[in-house]
């Protein structure tokens, strides 16, 4: 919450670039505002700072898996393909059933991760629980911010849009 309470996706870029990558877990994700959608990527194995960059929004939408978003995913393809067959969409709660699949893609099954883990929907006993975010940013549109608590087909998503309602940058 720290990026958001930014004027501007800009700001949070150079905000998050003067944090040291240790004090964290590994981990990546999306920002933005209006203007910017960011990607950034915390590993302080590969950099002593995040590594950040911009990103195109050419679909109107961003699939982030865990890992880098420049990273081939048959995992993303397989969302696209659920997204494409249910558009048009008139919000983001048409795509809360889209991250509850448990299909494993062909062509993921070749590689070394455990099949498992190459479903959209993921929930394992090593590997714990993944949660699921929706997030829709339009000019003169509130934020919508959506989350599920927990596998997104045993939880409801919950709707934390109020976050954003006070925040300037945003409005």
């Amino acid at each position: 919450l720290e990026l958001a309470k930014q004027q501007s996706a800009d700001a949070a870029a150079e905000r998050l670039a003067s944090i040291e990558a240790e004090q964290y877990n590994p981990g990546f994700f999306l920002f933005g505002d209006l203007d910017f959608l960011y990607f950034a990527a915390l590993d302080a194995q590969r950099s002593a700072h995040p590594i950040i960059r911009r990103v195109s929004t050419p679909n109107r939408w961003v699939v982030l898996e865990n890992q880098d978003l420049e990273v081939p995913s048959p995992k993303i393809e397989r969302v696209r393909y659920l997204v494409e067959q249910r558009e048009p969409l008139s919000d983001i709660n048409g795509l809360a059933p889209v991250l509850c699949d448990h299909a494993v893609p062909i062509a993921a099954r070749s590689g070394t991760r455990p099949p498992p883990l190459l479903a959209v929907c993921v929930h394992t006993e090593p590997f714990g629980t993944r949660s699921a975010s929706l997030v829709s940013i339009q000019a003169g549109q509130p934020i919508l911010f959506q989350a599920s608590n927990g596998p997104s087909c045993r939880s409801n998503f919950c709707d934390y849009s109020h976050l954003f309602v006070s925040s300037p940058a945003h409005m």
